[in-house]
């Protein structure tokens, strides 16, 4: 990662959206092989009542591997919301990161990231 900076805790470290979409689109190549299917499995299968944003945009179009994250107050824990996706369907490959912060109310973030989602795949 090239803008990677360590916070006090990892809840302050900070990221960009070009690093975390650089790291997913070549995540196979830092898994090892033995381990590549189970990490691919993981990434894949995340937990219905978390799989919003670009994961319910994409799908079924495009096989989804994602990671998301969120923090902020127990009133309205999702202020802010991250999630990173590498994207792939047969000869086609890429990645994206969509950083939200200072999210007014939380359907505000899901709104956000399902419309950078819909807008880059056309829909």
């Amino acid at each position: 990662m090239r803008h990677f900076t360590a916070g006090g805790n990892v809840l302050y470290s900070r990221i960009t959206a070009a690093d975390q979409a650089r790291f997913f689109f070549h995540m196979d190549s830092y898994i090892p092989a033995a381990k590549r299917s189970f990490a691919r499995y993981l990434l894949s299968h995340i937990v219905a009542s978390q799989s919003w944003g670009i994961s319910q945009v994409a799908r079924p179009a495009w096989n989804v591997f994602f990671k998301g994250g969120w923090f902020g107050a127990a009133a309205d824990p999702f202020t802010l919301v991250n999630q990173v996706a590498r994207l792939e369907r047969p000869g086609v490959t890429w990645s994206l990161a969509v950083l939200s912060d200072h999210n007014p109310h939380s359907p505000y973030a899901f709104v956000t990231l399902e419309g950078v989602t819909s807008r880059l795949l056309g829909k």
